[in-house]
């Protein structure tokens, strides 16, 4: 179990994908602009999601999209504080479809 600092909510955008509504490069730029200004807490992290929002924004196929999503999970997996008991403190939970 885990109790997660920020939510960054990707699902809108994964599902205007899957509906054929945007391209992969649009869905790749939807999420870079939204990371993007996204205020991630704590703040020290903000250099860390900088650097995969440039990887969001030069992805131009599925699979440098999903590569980059996994270093985005791979981020918000960052144990951050104490843990509480069982519970680990983590940075952020990644919404995309489910």
């Amino acid at each position: 179990m885990a109790k997660w600092e920020n939510k960054i909510m990707l699902k809108e955008f994964i599902q205007a994908y899957d509906r054929k509504e945007i391209t992969i490069i649009e869905l790749s730029t939807k999420v870079a602009e939204y990371l993007r200004t996204f205020p991630i807490k704590p703040k020290e992290y903000r250099g860390d999601l900088d650097l995969i929002v440039e990887e969001f924004a030069v992805s131009e196929t599925e699979e440098q999209f999903n590569d980059s999503l996994e270093m985005l999970y791979d981020f918000g997996d960052t144990e951050i504080g104490v843990r509480e008991g069982i519970i680990a403190h983590k940075l952020a939970w990644i919404e995309t479809v489910f």
